[in-house]
Order: C-alpha cells, then sequence, then structure tokens
C-alpha cells in the first residue's frame, strides 16, 4: 500500500457514533433555533412603538422575546441530552431499551412542564 492510499484511508475514518450524536444533539437543539430566530428576527418589522404592560409591540420584539424563551428552555434540555449521549455511550447493556425509557420518561415530563405551564397561563 503506497503512502497516498494510507492517507485517503486515515482521511476517510468514520467519526464515532456519540461524537456524531453529540453533533446531531448541538445542531438539532441549539444551532437551529438559534439559526431560524436570528434569520426571523432580522426579517421581521421594527417599526418602534410603546410597549405596554413590559409586552413586546412590534414583530422584532416578539420574535426576540420567543426566541429568549425557547432558550432557556432549550439549554437545559440540551444539556441533558448530551449527558444521555455520552451515558449511552459508555453503556454496554442494551442502549436503545435506555434510550426509549429515557425518552418516554422526558415526554412525560415535558407533557406534564407544558400542562402546568398552559395552567398558569390561562
Amino acid at each position: 500500500m503506497s503512502i497516498v492510499t494510507a492517507t485517503r484511508a486515515a482521511a476517510r475514518e468514520r467519526v464515532p457514533a456519540p461524537r456524531l450524536a453529540a453533533l446531531y444533539v448541538v445542531a438539532v437543539l441549539w444551532g437551529l433555533p438559534l439559526l431560524g430566530f436570528t434569520v426571523a428576527a432580522v426579517r421581521a418589522d421594527a417599526t418602534p412603538c410603546l410597549a405596554t404592560d413590559g409586552l413586546p409591540c412590534n414583530e422584532q420584539d416578539t420574535v426576540v422575546a420567543t426566541g429568549v424563551l425557547t432558550a432557556v428552555l432549550l439549554i437545559p434540555v440540551g444539556l441533558i441530552a448530551l449527558l444521555v449521549v455520552a451515558l449511552l455511550a459508555r453503556s454496554t447493556t442494551r442502549p436503545a431499551g435506555v434510550a426509549a425509557v429515557a425518552s418516554g420518561i422526558g415526554l412525560a415530563v415535558g407533557g406534564a412542564a407544558v400542562a402546568v405551564g398552559y395552567l398558569i397561563l390561562g
């Protein structure tokens, strides 16, 4: 095998699955929302107005406020997801089952949080 072939083979090495999963978590939970809210805030109408009761009164303020609230929710969720990825990478016993149970628990907790938020705001 020549040096060129060995170099090409080394360059094509695959990224380990846990690292790839962590990259997906960062991209999906943090990167895409940040990009979406940034584009929406730049394109939104920023007509000056007088805020009433501390609520945003133009489209850009509304997008920014929603983006901040979303970040407050997604930052802890992303950190927990990264911890789960690390735990599943080290687990030797049925990581798919552990991931399914963790997803179910996460959905239940998220549903409860949304229900409580709805009751508080409603």
